[in-house]
């Protein structure tokens, strides 16, 4: 994906981006960045411990959910801008894909 620049990002070619009708998520290394689909502007950074691999929202934009190369999922709270909940897939030896 080509931008012309994010506010409160630096760089302007992401790889991995994921979106719906109101936010997005561009993947860089250890760090989910959720942007506004609608201004492009910068809301917040989440920080895994490992390279982040894939993201998907929830169906009511409430959520983030991202999985990383050493297999941990973190379930992130978009309102509060925390993580709540966090686990292993013990059946993946890299995660690859969330939905």
């Amino acid at each position: 994906m080509r931008s012309n620049g994010i506010r409160g990002v630096d760089g302007n070619s992401f790889e991995n981006a994921y979106g719906n009708d109101e936010y997005m998520t561009v993947l860089l290394n250890d760090t989910a960045v959720l942007l506004s689909t609608k201004t492009k502007q910068w809301i917040a950074n989440f920080k895994m411990n490992g390279k982040v691999n894939s993201a998907s929202f929830s169906n009511d934009n409430s959520t983030l959910s991202t999985c990383g190369s050493d297999g941990e999922v973190y379930i992130w709270d978009l309102r509060q801008r925390k993580c709540i909940h966090r686990y292993r897939d013990d059946g993946a030896v890299q995660c690859t894909a969330i939905g």
